[in-house]
């Protein structure tokens, strides 16, 4: 994208620039001065504690910025990485956890080394998720970028919390496929963030601009996600997303989805209660030893609701779009795969107490009933595969694919 930059020239024409080698350093809590200045009134905070050490930490941002922007991973691999992130995120929008402009921004500024340790670690978050749905980015670089921001999250969190609630989301991401726990808890220290600055409120802050607003709303929505869908891979009960039986949007929110043309937040809301109700279902359906099949129908109605209220154009067989043909917006692929993989997810210990021959004693309800719901199963998986099908016809799949997990 910046190739006839001459700022950048340098970057993009020599291979060889130096990778900086960072220590794995773990991420502790927020530091005890922090949380202390906390419980002063706000006035006290801001002037006596806050702006009192905002200096020292300035100066300390500003050094530790200069250590590392000496020592650069090569323009072209950053740059790659980012532009993978983006087309990824473009096509999954119910992950929500940068804007393009905006990093392309900060792309510039740390390699004009004129930026600050906090807009370098959210640009190295962001590179770090797009190696992670790469094959073509050396390994060393995925290192570079993640270590990095482990090493210097405390800081940025003390620095801003929201910029730090999006780091934060974006190592969550990053750790997703093969550190769970770590994610989880990424994804809780940011969804504590979120509420402590009222983001789950239907009311519009002064102290940000409408687009801010509207785009940290949408990073909630995107960490709530992530905790369900977390709790449903773990085996854990929701922290923070149990407190909701739906979201809806702001009224705010629907103004700027109509002024922009953009059904962005409205399918997002749709799929993060999709997902919502995923993991109410583990709780519920699959926690008791006996599978209730009043418990299971109710819920089956609950998802049929959900689906029934989908605006026509989200809807398959809406607009002429089915099962294995082409939709053109991959996210609404995602809506899908979510509400069927939720069906699948409620019903599959029916099926499999049937075919396993347990008999009656496995549920408490008829015979027909459990038929029934099997049968729904493995419509439910057939459907699936047909668009997994359709997916990895068009080339659609990409490493680390959330249509698929």
């Amino acid at each position: 994208m910046s190739g006839d930059d001459p700022l950048f020239a340098q970057y993009l024409t020599n291979p060889c620039s130096r990778q900086v080698q960072s220590p794995l350093v773990g991420s502790s809590e927020i530091s005890l001065s922090e949380a202390l200045s906390r419980l002063l009134p706000k006035q006290k905070q801001q002037r006596h504690l806050h702006d009192e050490s905002r200096k020292s930490l300035t100066t300390t941002s500003q050094s530790l910025a200069a250590s590392h922007l000496s020592q650069l991973p090569p323009y072209s691999t950053t740059s790659s990485a980012i532009d993978r992130f983006f087309v990824c995120q473009s096509a999954l929008q119910h992950l929500y956890l940068a804007e393009e402009d905006e990093t392309r921004k900060m792309l510039k500024e740390v390699y004009a080394k004129e930026c600050q340790l906090l807009t370098l670690c959210e640009l190295f978050a962001t590179a770090a998720v797009g190696c992670s749905w790469s094959d073509n980015i050396p390994k060393e670089a995925h290192a570079t970028f993640f270590d990095t921001v482990k090493a210097h999250l405390d800081r940025c969190l003390e620095k801003d919390e929201l910029k730090g609630m999006k780091i934060l989301a974006l190592a969550a991401l990053y750790s997703m496929s093969e550190k769970k726990v770590s994610s989880w808890e990424y994804v809780c220290k940011a969804l504590q963030i979120a509420h402590s600055r009222g983001l789950q409120l239907d009311t519009w802050p002064k102290y940000m601009t409408e687009a801010d607003w509207v785009g940290y709303r949408r990073l909630w929505r995107t960490l709530l996600f992530l905790e369900s869908f977390l709790a449903t891979s773990l085996g854990r009960v929701p922290i923070w997303s149990a407190a909701y039986d739906t979201i809806e949007l702001a009224e705010s929110e629907r103004s700027y989805d109509v002024r922009n043309s953009s059904p962005r937040n409205s399918l997002q809301t749709e799929i993060v209660n999709i997902g919502l109700l995923a993991s109410r279902i583990l709780k519920s359906v699959f926690a008791p030893p006996v599978t209730d099949l009043g418990f299971v129908c109710d819920h089956m109605a609950k998802l049929k609701l959900r689906y029934d209220n989908l605006p026509e154009p989200m809807k398959l067989g809406g607009s002429g779009l089915a099962p294995g043909e082409n939709l053109a917006d991959t996210s609404l692929f995602t809506l899908h795969m979510v509400y069927l993989g939720t069906v699948i997810l409620l019903t599959r210990r029916v099926l499999v107490e049937l075919a396993s021959g347990a008999g009656d004693a496995s549920f408490e309800g008829s015979t027909r009933e459990a038929l029934s719901l099997a049968k729904t199963c493995l419509s439910a998986g057939r459907q699936t595969s047909e668009l997994l099908g359709n997916l990895y016809s068009h080339k659609d799949l990409f490493r680390n694919c959330w249509v698929t997990m």
